[in-house]
């Protein structure tokens, strides 16, 4: 069959043929060069296009980048990236599902330890989370009296406990297992404080859209009894939030989202349907073989957060033999909006920031205890 021609159409002619050379560079790499500087002013916005070849003992080693933005696309074999945040992947031939590995570093504060797996870079990566963050604290550290406005934080306990009392009388305290859903909304102020000994647990920061940010404050505990567990062959779900393997949370979210923690068995394998068009991501709690996204992808360690790529399903491999994985697979549907963050708070823009802080100095618009009100 051939195709038609539309007469109007113009065809595009070659003004210029460019060889490619052979030649090396790095640390023993072999490139051809197809764009250079004398073709970027013809080729704008396009600076340079380099085909590249290299085997172990070469590569391109520590070297810095600013002001543009490089695509690299693998024909064979592989190439391990990392850059200075941490941050560490494998790009191989083919479709890749995970796109970012993240390391997170222990950071030292006057209220306890922290690992910060999602920070203020990763917002438009990771649509509609803001932070994730692990802690272990013990008294008399913790996280005392402050506010929060714009988004739900949810706080899942993996050790000891925390105390948590709000400006609106609500006090409690979760235990290992349980997790408290904090809707800030238009303003909260509230304390986060230890039990005895160390106490370990997460904290996710999830945006609402702007039309919920001024809703009323509100808190959910939910206990580990009431979180229903789904079970096959070598897999236990923890399903907090969403559905896995038939397996239904009771247990409503204002954004459509999953939270399971999932522990595999040594030589076990799991597959997890998720909505295409959602964000999803892994954070890696125990255990250092662990594969995710394709069955030859390099294993990653624990305290890691994993990122993964568009696709309706989340593949993950324990390949120890005699040691189980366990992390944690949260998903969620993006809202597409602009994310300004400014510490506690969590707004569409600057001029709402700067609003939010007012009110929160001047004890208004949802903020009125904030002067007076004091935890025990």
């Amino acid at each position: 069959m051939s195709a038609s021609c539309d007469s109007d159409r113009v065809t595009r002619q070659v003004i210029k043929n460019v060889l490619a050379k052979l030649q090396k560079e790095g640390e023993g790499a072999l490139v051809r060069n197809g764009i250079t500087e004398i073709h970027q002013a013809l080729l704008d916005p396009f600076v340079l296009l380099v085909d590249f070849s290299f085997s172990l003992t070469a590569g391109f080693a520590d070297h810095p980048h600013r002001g543009f933005e490089s695509v690299t696309y693998m024909l064979k074999g592989g190439i391990i990236h990392k850059y200075l945040k941490g941050n560490e992947s494998t790009i191989k031939a083919g479709d890749v599902q995970v796109v970012k590995k993240i390391f997170a570093n222990f950071e030292n504060s006057n209220d306890g330890v922290i690992r910060q797996g999602i920070t203020k870079s990763d917002h438009e990566l990771l649509d509609p989370f803001v932070s994730l963050a692990e802690f272990s604290v013990s008294p008399p550290g913790g996280f005392r009296d402050h506010p929060h406005r714009g988004f739900e934080s949810v706080t899942y306990m993996l050790e000891g406990g925390l105390i948590h009392q709000d400006f609106n009388g609500n006090k409690g305290t979760v235990h290992e297992g349980d997790v408290l859903w904090t809707t800030a909304g238009r303003g909260i102020i509230h304390s986060e404080m230890p039990k005895e000994h160390t106490n370990i647990g997460l904290q996710l920061w999830v945006n609402l859209p702007s039309s919920d940010k001024m809703i009323d404050p509100a808190n959910v505990e939910i206990s580990n009894s009431e979180m229903p567990v789904a079970y096959e062959e070598g897999v236990e779900v923890k399903v907090i939030a969403g559905v896995s393997m038939g397996v239904q949370s009771p247990f409503y979210t204002r954004i459509p989202m999953m939270f399971l923690d999932i522990t595999l068995q040594p030589r076990s394998q799991t597959h997890q349907t998720i909505p295409e068009s959602w964000t999803a991501f892994a954070y890696v709690l125990d255990g250092n073989e662990g594969v995710f996204g394709s069955s030859d992808s390099y294993a990653v360690q624990a305290h890691t957060l994993v990122v993964f790529g568009t696709g309706d399903e989340v593949s993950v491999w324990n390949t120890s033999n005699y040691r189980p994985l366990r992390f944690l697979l949260i998903a969620g549907e993006p809202i597409g909006e602009s994310v300004v963050q400014h510490g506690p708070f969590v707004m569409n823009t600057q001029a709402e920031i700067d609003r939010t802080i007012w009110d929160y100095r001047n004890g208004q618009n949802g903020f009125e205890m904030a002067k007076h009100w004091r935890s025990d």
